[in-house]
């Protein structure tokens, strides 16, 4: 309730910062006729940076008062014509004779409503709230000079008011006839058997639950309309844009169906948009005019919202270029969470494309340019274009990763176990970051499977290097050999004579010549052996140095680092595991020999179109297959 409503007396907040107004009501019995009363604070003044707090206008130069009115009547303007005359008169018998003259500014904007709770029986009242001109109050003879003193009031009309211990009494108006015939409107039953049962949260009154909206203030939408400025539909793949924007010639306010055009698209906002609150300044705009002896659509535009803009203090987004507006825009909050899908948001989106489509169809040429933007649509398009395009971004990294072990490897079926073995781990931090971690998947983490999608490949493409440099009469891999079957003989697991010798030293003096070739299975094995022992300890020391490099993420501040050390940590664990077990277990039973015929035989076809494929002298031609290629699969 804290975060959403403030204070009636609190005139620190206006518009964005506060979903209503709160106080506790009391009667104001005496005044159930069509009169009402306006109350006041103190009054405070700066002399030479010191703030004074009194409650008189002693020593103003002049006094700025800022008023506050509770009434529906005021939406229409001779009633709102004969309260202010009324309290401009007060305000002067407020002052004391320090002033005789009031400015004439009478505009007013509408601000969050005011709720008035009777405390013991919970009955609410929902009262329009609407914030007027500041009223400066100066003698006319010595000018408006400084100090200037301000004072805050607020004013009700009918028998219900806020209670304020700390104001005073400012005076009663009356002859408002409208004020009283439109007094608020209970929205809350007195007996708590006929209101609806509000949702069991501790800690909260009755009316917290009755003024929170469904979305929170802070994570509502903010959609921004722009007339008359022209933005790039897409930026350059490298440096800045070119022209950023600039203005749009078509716009030209000063046309009066462009005013109408704006006018129209504020007011004419559909339900399914759940705007609850908007800044459109052009419906204040339209009130100051009769105020001043103009009529909406204004005739000279510029000049009176210059005139405005100065007079009101109004910061709206307005881009005046030489005494000329030139763009515009308008805010309007809505009743969306900016932190549901990326998908959710962008049909929301498509509702904004074609409120602006109907209106922009609507209005004259010199309006009809309009767009709405969003920060939260930035962000949900490129998560969206992420996710989209995970697919075909693992398709392009699968290829390069395929095309760059056959390039090192030479071997196409080696390329593809290498590539089954990565999809693997790519699918394991996939239920790692899923299911273990519970994660969403969104455009981080699509981001971690591309990156590190490349990064598993590595420990595979050592391996199948090593192994595809090994032949069948590798010295290294028949010495590997004779000391496996010697361990073998040693633990009594095969027939070999125990006494073979064990040491490199005795390994180096053996004559290899002797041993025979191995074939099929027992050669796949042996490469696959060898090829582990070879790359073995760099990999299990690559493996642990990245992982202690990776731990002093797990401790940031920042959920983003935090995750990035989860998925270096799970990406290298998967990748010792599938390089260190399974890809050499499939080796054993699949793995290519050292020359298979997919590679022997198109070298044997171009060496015989570059006539180098001869008989030999004898007048036989060389078999296809010999003996090592008949026994071992292909």
């Amino acid at each position: 309730l804290r975060a959403t409503a403030c204070e009636a007396s609190g005139f620190y907040s206006t518009k964005r910062n506060c979903r209503m107004h709160w106080c506790e009501g009391v009667d104001q019995e005496a005044y159930d006729d069509g009169r009402g009363q306006c109350w006041r604070g103190n009054v405070t003044k700066v002399v030479d940076g010191t703030e004074f707090t009194q409650w008189d206008t002693e020593g103003c130069g002049q006094v700025k008062v800022t008023t506050r009115v509770a009434s529906k009547a005021l939406a229409d303007n001779s009633d709102y014509l004969a309260f202010i005359t009324q309290w401009e008169a007060l305000v002067l018998n407020l002052i004391n004779g320090t002033a005789n003259t009031v400015n004439p500014l009478r505009t007013k904007s509408s601000i969050r409503p005011l709720i008035l709770e009777e405390w013991q029986t919970g009955t609410v009242l929902n009262m329009p709230y609407w914030e007027l001109a500041p009223i400066r109050a100066y003698d006319e003879l010595r000018g408006q000079i400084d100090p200037v003193c301000h004072v805050n009031a607020i004013c009700f009309a009918g028998p219900h008011r806020c209670a304020l211990p700390d104001w005073r009494l400012a005076g009663v108006f009356d002859d408002v006839g409208a004020l009283a015939a439109a007094n608020a409107t209970a929205v809350v039953a007195t007996s708590p058997t006929t209101s609806p049962t509000p949702p069991p949260v501790s800690g909260l009154r009755r009316l917290g639950w009755i003024a929170q909206g469904d979305v929170p203030e802070d994570r509502q939408i903010r959609v921004e309309v722009v007339f008359g400025l022209w933005a790039p539909d897409r930026t350059p793949l490298v440096g800045p844009t070119p022209v950023p924007w600039r203005f749009d010639p078509m716009f030209e306010p000063d046309d009066p169906w462009a005013q109408r055009a704006m006018l129209r698209l504020c007011h004419n906002l559909t339900e399914d948009l759940k705007v609850t609150w908007s800044d459109c300044w052009i419906e204040t705009f339209k009130q100051a005019l009769p105020l001043a002896g103009q009529r909406f659509p204004s005739r000279n535009v510029h000049e009176d919202v210059v005139r405005w803009r100065r007079s009101s203090g109004d910061q709206s987004q307005i881009w005046i270029v030489d005494g000329k507006m030139r763009a515009a825009s308008f805010g309007f909050w809505c009743d969306i969470n900016n932190r549901v899908s990326a998908d959710k948001l962008l049909k929301y989106k498509e509702k904004w494309d074609l409120y602006l489509e109907l209106r922009n169809s609507e209005a004259s040429l010199t309006a009809s340019r309009a767009y709405h933007s969003s920060q939260v649509w930035v962000g949900s398009e490129a998560a969206v274009a992420v996710v989209e395009s995970t697919l075909e971004t693992i398709l392009l990294a699968c290829t390069v990763s395929w095309l760059g072990v056959w390039l090192f490897t030479g071997d196409p079926v080696l390329a593809t176990i290498v590539l089954c073995t990565m999809l693997a781990n790519t699918i394991g931090l996939t239920f790692f970051m899923t299911v273990i971690m519970s994660w969403k998947i969104g455009a981080i983490e699509i981001i971690f499977l591309v990156v590190f999608l490349g990064y598993s490949v590595t420990f595979g493409l050592h391996m199948a290097y090593n192994y595809s440099a090994i032949g069948a009469d590798d010295p290294e891999m028949l010495r590997v050999q004779i000391w496996a079957r010697h361990r073998r003989a040693l633990r009594g697991r095969t027939g070999v004579d125990a006494s073979t010798p064990a040491s490199q030293n005795s390994m180096d003096t053996l004559d290899l010549a002797a041993e025979p070739l191995l074939v099929g299975r027992e050669l796949r094995k042996a490469r696959t052996r060898t090829a582990v022992l070879r790359i073995g300890a760099a990999v299990l020391a690559s493996t642990f140095s990245t992982i202690g490099s990776s731990m002093f993420l797990l401790v940031c501040a920042l959920n983003i680092f935090i995750r990035l050390g989860f998925v270096i940590v799970a990406t290298v664990a998967l990748s010792l595991v599938s390089t260190m077990f399974v890809l050499p277990a499939v080796l054993v039973l699949i793995g290519p020999p050292p020359d298979p015929c997919y590679k022997r035989r198109p070298r044997q076809a171009i060496l015989a179109l570059l006539g180098r494929g001869r008989r030999p002298k004898g007048g036989k031609e060389e078999p296809l297959l010999d003996d090592q290629d008949a026994k071992a699969p292909l």
